[in-house]
């Protein structure tokens, strides 16, 4: 038994090693699932990643780069974890999809008192909308045969040109209607909400080489989340409706 001791302890040290491999973080701003603060950042789905970042103990921080980077990072790269990533047909294959934390209807809005119809998506087609480089609007639009589309880099670009004129409506997810008081000077009361176009499935999204073992242990301590009321009262403070 003796003999066998150091072969367990390098088996013991190995297994360590594979869990505690120092991640990656990465976080688009993407209110209200993550954004930057004074104080590091903040959002429903940065606060579940941030939790289960110290539970596990990891040393690097989140990180906010813009969103275009954040996938390639992913896509090229082991080890990385991205914020916020909705779940779809044409990226399913890229990614590894670590944590479902909420859904989300997208939908088309302009100003309330826009002469425009964006009662149905048929309607819409004939408007200019503004959207986000690579973003699920990107594809969605295209393949719903919208073709008149204004690129931006991210939302608050396009409520100021929503603003301005330069575009009749945009896309964006729901609960995110409220954030930009700050950022772009308009508030929720202000904006009229149209057809939905898909319900948005965001997850906290992983490499797809992503080691499974590691898989398994991230979905553990976020159905522990669930089970101690974290989770629940995470999506709480953001005003958010969390999955059962």
């Amino acid at each position: 038994m003796k003999k066998l001791w150091p072969l367990i302890f390098c088996l013991f040290l190995f297994a360590e090693t594979a869990f505690s491999a120092e991640l990656k973080f990465f976080a688009a701003n993407f209110p209200p699932y993550s954004y930057p603060t004074e104080t590091g950042g903040a959002g429903a789905i940065h606060d579940v990643l941030l939790e289960i970042i110290k539970r596990h103990q990891h040393k690097n921080k989140i990180e906010f780069i813009p969103w275009a980077r954040a996938r390639f990072e992913a896509e090229n790269n082991p080890d990385i974890i991205l914020i916020p990533l909705a779940r779809t047909k044409e990226r399913e294959e890229k990614y590894t999809w670590l944590l479902h934390v909420l859904d989300d209807p997208y939908v088309i809005v302009t100003l309330k008192d826009a002469k425009v119809d964006i009662s149905t998506i048929e309607a819409a087609k004939k408007l200019k909308i503004g959207i986000l480089t690579g973003s699920v609007a990107d594809n969605l639009l295209r393949e719903l045969g919208f073709t008149n589309l204004e690129v931006a880099s991210n939302d608050v670009q396009n409520v100021k040109k929503l603003k301005l004129g330069r575009i009749d409506a945009w896309v964006a997810p729901l609960s995110g209607l409220d954030q930009y008081k700050k950022n772009a000077d308009i508030e929720r009361k202000e904006i009229r909400v149209g057809a939905e176009l898909t319900m948005l499935k965001e997850y906290v999204g992983a490499s797809k080489s992503f080691d499974k073992q590691q898989v398994v242990r991230w979905q553990k301590t976020f159905e522990d989340m669930k089970k101690d009321g974290t989770y629940q009262a995470i999506m709480k403070k953001y005003g958010l409706i969390p999955l059962k």
